[in-house]
């Protein structure tokens, strides 16, 4: 599995997912003999799962979750996740791979998809798959199918999730679920470059860097008393391309936003760039950190809410 977004799968990821799909299977025949809801067996995915796995089980689904991860890797390319270093939480992948089988054909069609995406930000977003990482998996295999069928309830992963404006201002580390949830759809929803206009799909398509420039540098964030830890979130961070990260240098927006045409970029262009980031064009342009701050934190939530399918 030669994908980049699959690079840091383990042994036991692969085995994980595979104990997840074999269990989920058993517990469907059980649930078919008409086998009571509290005596199915359980969909599981823990240490002791993957060893009471038999060699018919590997045989019996390996090529099938192998699939499974494969789709899954293109699944996240369309959602502008390349790479590992993109993933939100590795166990989402785990769960997605199993997931994709036992929806089958389906996951071709436009309204599954969308389903997908649902859950997968949602997951990203809500944390919840940085704790009870086993059990988690194990409910969203048994509800996510019947929802997506319109068979079932909203599943917990989805119902549940939420994200404050104070956890996503709180979001400074690039590792963190909800940083690369945010930094993923403003790729995936068309962001340019701020130097070559580029859209930044294509630029990490093709292997070169990405960095999460500051908007508001640094060193001027200090020299007005700005909390580290509000010129160091994501809300003031937005993914470019590490050469124009080096043009842009720590100089003050209006400057750079004036180099930017002095290089022949119309401020039409400029306005249009910005705005491929979910930038109010003149809060930028007048260097008003706080009320650019609060108002990126509202529409950068918004979008997000709008991909978790929240209002």
């Amino acid at each position: 599995m030669n994908y980049p977004v699959l690079r840091l799968l383990k042994p036991t990821d692969f085995l994980q997912a595979l104990s997840l799909l074999v269990t989920y299977h058993r517990r469907l025949e059980a649930q078919n003999r008409g086998l009571h809801e509290d005596k199915l067996p359980r969909i599981a995915c823990n240490r002791q799962d993957i060893l009471n796995l038999s060699l018919s089980d590997y045989q019996g689904w390996v090529e099938a979750i192998t699939e499974g991860f494969e789709l899954g890797a293109k699944f996240l390319h369309g959602q502008a996740v390349f790479d590992a270093d993109d993933v939100s939480y590795p166990m989402q992948l785990v769960v997605l791979a199993p997931l994709i089988v036992i929806l089958r054909d389906g996951v071709r069609f436009d309204t599954v998809r969308r389903k997908l995406e649902q859950w997968f930000y949602c997951g990203a977003a809500s944390g919840i798959y940085s704790r009870s990482r086993e059990s988690t998996a194990a409910k969203d295999l048994i509800e996510m199918p019947g929802w997506v069928w319109e068979e079932g309830a909203i599943p917990t992963t989805i119902r549940e999730a939420s994200l404050q404006a104070e956890r996503l201002q709180s979001c400074v580390n690039s590792q963190g679920a909800a940083y690369r949830a945010i930094s993923a759809l403003l790729r995936r929803d068309g962001a340019l470059d701020f130097l070559t206009g580029e859209v930044l799909t294509e630029a990490k398509y093709f292997q070169e860097g990405i960095e999460n420039h500051h908007i508001f540098p640094q060193k001027w964030c200090q020299q007005r008393g700005i909390a580290r830890s509000r010129y160091n979130s994501i809300v003031n961070k937005t993914p470019l391309t590490w050469r124009t990260n080096r043009f842009l240098g720590s100089v003050v927006p209006s400057m750079y936003l004036q180099w930017l045409q002095e290089t022949g970029m119309s401020r039409e262009r400029v306005d249009e760039i910005l705005r491929s980031h979910l930038i109010e064009l003149e809060l930028l342009r007048g260097d008003d950190f706080e009320g650019f701050f609060a108002e990126r934190t509202r529409v950068l939530l918004g979008k997000l809410y709008e991909a978790m399918g929240k209002e």
